[in-house]
């Protein structure tokens, strides 16, 4: 007997949910045509402008641009975006009521929905309950009245959440990082080195750091992003410097030991960064690494604090890794006490 309902349900289940889904159709064309016909009436002459025009040819042009001058037409979509979003603001009336249109067409779709499945719970219950096969579209008119209560103050309550989820997420990837750089946190950022990524990504993130005043630490192996943006950061204001290990005679340098004469503590982080990264992998906590360490240390302490004969600090420039070096290689230790 058992068995034999399960089956009955099992069946039944299937017809009803076949139903639901023919329903979900139907009803998903109605509402898409709806919608369209709203953003068609509200959006026509937005979409007809010459703005949105060049937009697209901009677009059609986008993979050729790969191959020939990549930041002219970056500079021609910005143009191109900025006239847009002038016509967007004249027009900001009839946006709002396209889009209050829309949500009310889905909230809408929703609540149709909702009345579907409430349909096929009811159905599922009489089976359950008294054995009774209750089709679909006897159920849907039976339980509509329900149904319509629950939608009523189901629909509005799950549109509030899907809101919040996503004001919560604008905040979370979108403004709390622009704070955090506004406070002098640096972003990072590991480009990749596909040029497709780095048009449709990077390089528009990268802009946006440099249109804030952010400051930017980038991996670019191929130098694309060098050449294509550097300018950009230099026209808002930004210093742009670009250390190449392959050919260092066109690198810039950075002293890591500018500055440890006020905060000296940083100096065992800059020894320790050294030697982890040039002992092997059983070396870096030996005994001989250990005294690497220290000496490392002690001729850092030195170097940072070299005076002239007026007891003023030497300039940043005969302060450096180099001069450590030059201690290491050409003097002993009677020379330094000296």
């Amino acid at each position: 007997m058992r068995f034999r309902n399960a089956m009955h349900i099992t069946v039944d289940n299937f017809s009803n949910v076949f139903k639901m889904l023919a329903y979900r159709v139907i009803t998903g064309a109605i509402f898409m045509s709806l919608i369209y016909l709203v953003l068609r009436l509200g959006l026509n002459r937005i979409l007809a402008s010459g703005e949105m025009q060049e937009i697209k040819r901009l677009i059609k042009d986008f993979f050729p641009s790969l191959f020939e001058n990549g930041s002219e037409w970056i500079q021609n979509f910005k143009a191109a975006s900025l006239d847009f979003l002038h016509l967007l603001g004249s027009k900001i009336d009839t946006i709002v009521g396209s889009v209050v249109g829309v949500v009310a067409l889905c909230l809408l779709f929703r609540f149709v929905n909702g009345l579907s499945v409430f349909a096929v719970a009811g159905s599922l219950n009489d089976r359950m309950s008294i054995y009774a096969r209750t089709g679909f579209s006897q159920s849907y008119f039976r339980n509509v009245g329900r149904a319509a209560l629950y939608e009523v103050i189901y629909v509005p309550l799950s549109f509030a959440y899907d809101a919040l989820m996503a004001a919560l997420c604008y905040a979370l990837f979108f403004l709390m990082p622009a704070a955090l750089s506004m406070h002098g946190l640096v972003s990072v950022l590991a480009s990749i080195s596909l040029t497709v990524t780095a048009v449709c990504a990077i390089i528009p993130f990268l802009m946006g750091c440099a249109q804030r005043g952010e400051s930017v630490y980038i991996t670019d192996p191929k130098g694309e992003l060098f050449e294509k943006l550097s300018p950009y950061f230099k026209e808002h204001g930004h210093y742009v410097k670009a250390v190449n290990f392959l050919d260092m005679a066109h690198s810039d340098g950075w002293n890591c030991l500018y500055g440890l004469d006020k905060e000296p503590q940083l100096a065992q982080t800059v020894a320790n960064t050294i030697i982890q990264n040039t002992s092997g992998a059983h070396e870096a906590d030996d005994f001989w690494s250990r005294a690497e360490l220290n000496l490392l240390m002690a001729l850092i302490h030195y170097v940072v604090n070299l005076k002239d004969g007026s007891g003023k600090l030497l300039p940043i420039e005969k302060r450096g890794l180099g001069d450590v070096y030059q201690l290491l290689a050409h003097q002993s230790i009677q020379d330094i006490n000296r």
